[in-house]
């Protein structure tokens, strides 16, 4: 009877190790399988909210050069205005993506911690002599819990790297956006320089009227070489605008 008993003991340990080995494995499967997958859904988010900026910034460059002045500013502002919200949604997507995978994977890893505990309490009443067994279980069971503490402290990790990323996007958006009210204000002014410009050169129209014939046709040839240089200045407005 007591080798019986001892080999029965035995079989308990060997399905319990074998059982707890498996539980070890997956639990350290799934903790790997969510990092991978975090980091593949970050770099493939990344790339796509890249894309998007990218696209959307080349056909506003062609939305910008067929429209005129007024309508230039209008559409730098939808721009400004639409990138601002698709990094609001963007953080908003990945802070609820995130919660609800962690969810998933702290629910499954307590409920196999709460099999695990009610399995050694099992083997408690069944092997009560066994003190030294059940010692090593509860031990076990601690392991799986640190084990479990350090996934946590893995994910607020994780959590962490991908609110500095997003942080950094918002820097640049910031500067995308000191840089194209900068680009406004240089339109601006140079608009204002061409006026004076424009209106210096109708002064000098009007006294040129008042001259000889010989005259009118020397004004009339420096007012078309002014005319050259106020397009040549309006070509770089537009490059500027579109930069």
């Amino acid at each position: 009877a007591r080798v019986e008993e001892h080999k029965r003991l035995k079989e308990v340990e060997v399905r319990y190790e074998e059982e707890l080995g498996r539980l070890k494995a997956a639990q350290e499967g799934e903790v790997k399988a969510m990092k991978r997958e975090e980091q593949l859904e970050r770099e493939a988010w990344m790339e796509n909210i890249r894309g998007k900026l990218d696209d959307d910034l080349k056909e506003k460059t062609r939305e910008i050069r067929r429209e005129c002045e007024e309508e230039r500013d209008r559409q730098v502002a939808v721009v400004v205005d639409r990138l601002s919200r698709e990094v609001v949604e963007a953080e908003h997507r990945a802070k609820a993506s995130t919660a609800r995978e962690w969810g998933e994977q702290e629910a499954g890893l307590l409920k196999d911690i709460e099999d695990l505990r009610t399995k050694v309490e099992g083997l408690e009443k069944e092997r009560e002599g066994s003190l030294s067994v059940v010692k090593k279980l509860k031990g076990d069971m601690e392991t799986s819990e640190r084990e479990l503490e350090l996934a946590r402290e893995s994910l607020t990790l994780a959590q962490q790297e991908r609110k500095d990323m997003l942080l950094a996007q918002e820097r640049e958006r910031g500067k995308a956006l000191v840089e194209l009210e900068g680009a406004r204000r240089e339109s601006i002014d140079e608009r204002e320089q061409l006026r004076r410009e424009k209106a210096q050169l109708e002064g000098e129209l009007a006294a040129v009227r008042s001259s000889t014939k010989e005259k009118i046709d020397e004004q009339q040839v420096g007012l078309r070489q002014h005319h050259r240089r106020s397009h040549c200045l309006t070509v770089v407005l537009s490059c500027r605008m579109v930069e």
